[in-house]
This record gives structure tokens, sequence and C-alpha cells, in this order.
């Protein structure tokens, strides 16, 4: 089946027969090549940055060594685990140790740091080498492409233009490298253990099977090993950043746990699919190859002429395509390839069965006994009759991870950010996707949230008929769940009932609530939630764009930039990457900023005892949503940022509005109230500040002393003067009076209340609150 006409078509066909052959055999290939560092750019550098060892290098391909590897972990396990089960798997002494927290700390650190340098430097390769393949634009396009994935290992070009394989300039160093990573990680399986705990099955084959594939790929140059190890290494990031939270006692949701098996699984079957396609692809290379129209070769970039590489192994070698009948390349050109790709699948189709079952035993929703409807008291009948609808019946007993959303805000970001690798970026739609994205934000914050959460003001219906179709662009969800969401905010904000509360975690507030389903129950008759929408229900407009939402959200959000920047700018691709993909991602961001760093950074010069912040930076990030502490205490102004200087291009809009006729009753909050607040800010800081200073023992907390008392101390040589009816012990201050010591030794067992206050010398403020440091006693 050819999937494109043209004479360097792409092919679908099964595999020529003579490929399945044991023992496998690749007479045109050595059997090593020892990968070797490039002395280039620094770039390179980075992820080659020292000589590999070729005694290490040819004894980890020794198939021996490695099944005998294989073979002792295993019985090792099965050792210790008949061992824990005599203990009653008790922990052992060792891992109760502060030495072995740290120790496992380190180790889930460093391969959590090891997979994200493997996955960067497997992105770099990519980088490099895809250019040469994209140069072409003509009909040798999706031969370049085929040929750069399926002959990795050869330098031998047929299509392309380039010196250097791919295995040269790097995977085959990279994946070495990550080969050797995989001996080193059944030290997870011995952390296990030493916890009491048993290895499962499961654990044992992954780790044990993967170092035989693992092997297969190293030693048959394979390029199955590239999507593999990009693949592994992007799940092996996420999954021990999260072993290192957690074993540092930083409480993580299930839903994480789950996300990260759920991709474990996603990676294998994605791994397995890719994998089979190189059985049936062909590609059809010209008869006449044509020149590389930009003339690209990575190796000035990578610095590795295929000379050096092949002085550790004798020779060059040119890969001895397997050509089929019809003229066309096939993808896997010798039975070592496809023995390792036979080796991959029967570790594959077994691990992948194994992780399913634990997903479905670790996270199965547990099933709950509620009491029928026609048992349930009439109370709770009218409670549960006021219970929202569920209006997501995906959700499970416990979190989980929100596909669509994930995708979403997610993945299509990151796929439009690895889009431009090949999608050039052009200054002028750079700037069409800067000004489109604050639109749109600027309408979310205008319109969803001024207008119509919080009523604000009253527009006319043309102006919400713009926002309506602006803000579905946003691609924030329709007015109307928008507004509801944001009500229950309001109403139980930094509660359990708060949608997006920043008490659940700073990334839970920003996005992971919208990434995680809570958990939920069609009988949970609690308050959450429950807001008054009907004025929301009652607006056409809002309806409407509720019915319509998907299609004006795809129009708005992806249609509209990608059409103006390609008939304007010829760059209909960046008008859809940047612009609509990129452009949404950043709009959302700043409005997701909102709910996590409004209610993080900043002061509180309105109210305390609720989380939300004024900030000016926030400000600017959010386009005035950042004066959130003033926003919530005083929700229905339609300013946030109240003061003529605060950054609030929202409530200028509306102004301007105004003043054209598009909206009216503009509310306010009295200012007398607001300015009220403030002061009592004001003031609480200062009663707190107040607190930190030495004022003197209270007046009411002194005891009482009679005249005769104070002058009887006073002759036994206490140092104690009478000002204002209160005894000051003054000793520590008589030689530091600056009037000298003979005045104020004058005043002792008498009453100098005229003297201080003027009689000889008119004291300071300061001087009083001196005074009253030394007070002792009252008199009666």
């Amino acid at each position: 089946m050819d999937l494109f006409t043209d004479h360097s078509a792409i092919k679908l066909a099964f595999p020529p027969l003579d490929l399945f052959r044991l023992p496998p055999s690749q007479p045109h290939k050595p059997a090593t090549r020892l990968p070797l560092p490039p002395t280039g750019t620094s770039a390179a550098r980075l992820f080659q940055p020292f000589m590999i060892n070729p005694g290490i290098f040819h004894l980890s391909l020794d198939l021996k060594l490695v099944l005998s590897f294989a073979a002792v972990y295993t019985a090792t396990v099965i050792y210790l685990n008949h061992f824990n089960a005599t203990r009653q798997h008790k922990p052992w002494a060792f891992s109760k140790t502060f030495i072995f927290k740290a120790l496992v700390v380190t180790h889930n650190a460093f391969l959590a740091l090891y997979s994200a340098w493997t996955l960067c430097g497997m992105f770099y390769l990519i980088y490099s080498y895809w250019p040469s393949a994209a140069a072409e634009e003509g009909p040798n396009y999706y031969a370049h492409i085929a040929e750069l994935c399926c002959e990795m290992e050869s330098s031998t070009f047929v299509v392309l233009k380039s010196s250097t394989s791919v295995w040269e300039g790097g995977a085959g160093y990279l994946g070495w490298l990550f080969y050797m990573s995989k001996f080193y990680e059944v030290v997870d399986t011995l952390i296990i253990l030493a916890r009491g705990k048993k290895s499962s099955t499961l654990q044992t084959y992954h780790h044990a099977g993967v170092i035989v594939c693992g092997w297969a790929v190293m030693r048959y140059e394979s390029p199955l090993g590239f999507v593999a190890v990009l693949l592994n290494a992007g799940i092996h990031t996420l999954m021990y950043s999260y072993f290192t939270i957690q074993t540092l006692g930083i409480s993580v949701s299930m839903g994480v746990k789950r996300t990260l098996t759920s991709l474990q699984i996603a990676q294998f079957l994605v791994g397995l699919a890719w994998a089979h396609c190189y059985l049936f692809v062909r590609y059809k290379a010209p008869i006449e190859v044509a020149e590389n129209t930009f003339n690209y070769d990575p190796a000035p970039t990578l610095h590795l002429p295929i000379s050096r590489n092949h002085s550790s192994t004798g020779a060059s070698y040119g890969k001895a395509r397997k050509v089929a009948s019809d003229g066309a390349i096939t993808c896997l050109s010798d039975s070592g390839e496809v023995f390792c790709l036979t080796v991959g699948s029967i570790y594959l189709v077994p691990l992948i069965i194994l992780f399913v079952q634990f997903f479905t035993k670790s996270y199965k929703p547990k099933k709950t006994e509620t009491m029928p409807p026609k048992q349930q008291s009439p109370a709770a009948k009218e409670i549960h009759s006021l219970a929202p609808t569920n209006e997501n019946p995906g959700r499970g007993s416990q979190n989980s991870l929100n596909w669509k959303n994930t995708t979403y805000l997610v993945g299509v970001p990151l796929v439009a950010l690895i889009s431009l690798l090949w999608v050039p970026l052009r200054i002028e739609t750079v700037c069409f996707a800067i000004g489109y994205a604050t639109l749109r934000a600027i309408v979310i914050t205008a319109g969803y949230h001024r207008l119509w959460a919080h009523r604000a003001y009253t527009a006319s219906p043309l102006l919400k008929l713009i926002f309506a179709v602006i803000g579905a662009g946003a691609g924030q969800d329709p007015i109307k769940k928008w507004c509801r969401d944001h009500r229950a905010h309001h109403r139980y904000v930094d509660t359990d009932e708060d949608p997006y509360s920043v008490k659940s975690g700073f990334f839970h507030a920003h996005m992971g609530w919208l990434l995680f389903e809570k958990p939920y129950s069609p009988h949970d008759v609690s308050t959450t939630r429950h807001v008054d929408i009907s004025d929301l229900k009652s607006d056409p407009i809002v309806e409407w764009q509720r019915r319509y939402y998907f299609p004006l959200a795809l129009l708005m959000g992806y249609v509209f930039p990608t059409v103006v920047c390609g008939l304007c700018f010829d760059d209909y691709s960046g008008g859809f990457v940047v612009a609509g993909c990129l452009g949404t991602a950043g709009e959302l961001q700043g409005t997701f900023c909102v709910n996590s760093v409004a209610h993080w950074l900043g002061d509180q010069p309105y109210g305390i005892g609720k989380s939300p912040r004024d900030h000016p930076l926030t400000g600017l990030l959010t386009l005035g949503e950042g004066y959130h502490n003033f926003h919530h205490e005083f929700p229905i102004d339609y300013r946030n940022g109240v003061r003529w200087y605060d950054f609030d291009p929202t409530k200028w809009l509306i102004w301007t509005c105004y003043k054209i006729g598009l909206a009216s009753n503009l509310r306010r909050f009295p200012q007398n109230e607001i300015q009220k607040g403030r002061l009592q800010r004001r003031q609480e800081k200062l009663e707190k500040e107040c607190e930190m200073v030495d004022w003197g023992v209270p007046l009411a907390d002194l005891p009482v002393m009679d005249w005769e008392e104070f002058q009887q101390q006073a002759r036994t040589g206490c140092n104690i003067i009478v000002i204002r009816g209160v005894v000051h012990d003054v000793s520590s201050f008589v030689t530091e009076h600056p009037g000298g010591t003979a005045m104020i030794t004058g005043a002792i067992g008498k009453d100098a209340t005229k003297m201080f206050e003027g009689g000889v010398y008119g004291h300071s403020g300061a001087a009083f609150n001196l005074l009253d440091t030394m007070r002792i006693a009252v008199i009666r």
C-alpha cells in the first residue's frame, strides 16, 4: 500500500521472510563499535563528556555476563522475598537509619537528574539531525524522514547528505549509558526488600528483562532503541522525581502515582506499536538522488568525523540495504535488527499485562455502600435533591488523571513547543500571538470574571456577544461553568470546597485541579459548589455560548489566528502553532497565576485570615487581577487596582466601554469602607509591632504602695521617685541622667511630677517612654 504517490513514496508491506532467521547475522556490520565522545561544540560535549572505557564497553555486551547478571538478580530477589517472609516482613534495622534514607533520596534524585540529562541529549540529537531530513521539501521529503528513522546506525545514506549517522553522533553513546543505568536500577528492588516488603513479579521481571533488551539494542545497533530511550528517559524523569519527593516526606496525591503508572503503560504500548511499524515500512529512494536543498550536514555541529569513530573498530562500513522486489528499501535490513524487535516484543507483551493487572488492582475504585433513596430520611432526600449533578460521570473514588484536560493543557503546548524545531519563528507572527493572547486574557478578566462572575457592571448585548465569542477562544470553559467554579471559590475560599484552594498546594491551585479529578460520589450531600447561578441560566448569550462552545473555541482559538497569520504574513503554520497553540497556552498560564501566585505572593492591605494577596508583579502578569486581596474583600467593585497608579488594564477597558456606551452601572465599593479596611489593617500591623516593644509593666498589673512605705524604702537606699502617682525605680539611670546626678538624686523619695513636666525641665516624649519602663508600683 502506497502512502504517497511520488517516486520516493513510503510503502507498507509485509517484511521479507529471509529476515526471520536464527542465529541473527549482520555480515555488513562489525560486532561492536565503541561510541566516542565528540570534541566539538560545548553542547555536544555536555551530552558526551568522557571517553567510554573499551574494556567495560565490550564486557557489557558479553551475552553470557548479561544473562548471568539477570539470573543472579532474579535468584537473589526470590531468596530475599523468602527471607522477609520468615521475618514477617519487618523492615531491616538499617532501613530505619538516617543514612539509609539519605542514600534512598540520593539514589532517586540521581536517577531523576540522569534521566532528564539523557532526555535532553536525545532531543539535542533530534535538533541536530532533523534539519538534514527536512531540508529537502521536494519529492524526497518523506524518504528523508524514513531514512533518518530507519538508518540511525548507518552513515552511508542514500537520500540524506550527512557524513555521520545518528548512532555515531551520540545515540550510541547515550544509549550505552542508559543501558548501563539499567544494571544500577536494580537498587530499586534492594530498597524495597530492605524495607521488609515483597518484590513483586512485575518488579523482578521488569528489571531483569530490560537489561536483556538493552543488550540486544546495543549489540545489533537497532534503530528501535532511540524511541525506547527517549520515552523511558522521559517517564523516569517524572517517576524518580516523584520518588525523591515522596522519600523526603512531602505529601503527594495518589492521583500522581496513578498517572505515572498510566504513563508507564502508555510508553510500553507506544514503543511496541512504533517498533512493529519498522517491520512493515519501506521507502523508495529516488533513482537520481536529489541534492540537499540546504546542504545541511550535522557533522560540523557535532564535530564527529566518521573516520574518528571507526578508529576503534578498524574499519568503516556501509549498511547493506535490504531492497525489495518493488525497489523499495526495507526499514529493518537484517536478521539482527529483527531479532532485536522479537526480543523486545517477547519482553513487552507480558510486561504490559503485568502492569495492567497492577493498575487495576491498585487503583480500582472501591465500592461504597449507600442507602437506597427510598430508605433515606425526608431531610436527607431534600438535601440530596440540592446536590449538584455529576457533570463528569467518569470520576472515580480516588484522584485520577483527567486525560482530556491533560491533553489540552499539557500535551498540546508540548507538541507545539517541539514543533518549533520545524516551524520558523517570524517576528510578525510572534507579535500577533502576544497581542491576540492578551486580548483573550483581558476578555476573560473583564467579561467572564468581573461582568458575569461578580456582576460588577452592566454590559450591552453587543459587548456581551463580543466577550462571549472571544472568551470562548481563550479555551477556559463556557461562561456558565467558569463562573460557577469562581463563585464557589469565593464562597469556600481556602477550604476543601474551594475548587482551586491554595491550601491544597501551589500546583493544585495553579492547574492541578484541572489535571486531576476529585473523588466524587453521586450520593454526596455536602454543600460543595452550591452557588447561585440563576442569573447565568437566564442570560441568553451565556446559554448560547454554552451550546456552541466547542465550535466557537476551535474557531476563535485556532482557526482565526491561523487564517489571520496566513493571509497577512503568509505564515499558516506559525499562525496555528505560535498564535494558536502557544498563544492559548500562555494566556491560560496567565489566568492560572491568579489562582496560585495571587494567593501566595504579596501583602494583605485590606484583610487577613484568608490567602488572597496584592502584588504589582501579579497584577502585571494577570492584567490587573493581581490585586487579589482587595478583590476578595470588595468583590463587587469593577476595579481590582483601586489606586490610580495600579496596573489594571481591565478596569481601564471597562471604563472605556462605559464612556462609549457599551457598559453602564459601574459598581464601586464606598471609598469610606475601603479606607476603613486599609486603616484597620494598618492598626492591626501596628498593634503587632507594639507587642514587640517594651512599654513597661502595665499600670493595671502594678502593685499598690502607700506613701509611708514609699518613703521608708527611699530612706533605706532605694532610688525611687514618684511621677504622676506612679513609683519609678531610677537606680539604673542615675548616672546616665543628661542633667547630672544631683538633679535626679535630689528627687529621691519625693513626688517629682512638677519637676519632670516642666518645673525644672520639660522632658520629651522619649523621656516619658523611658520612664514607663522603670515603674514598679502605684501610690495609693
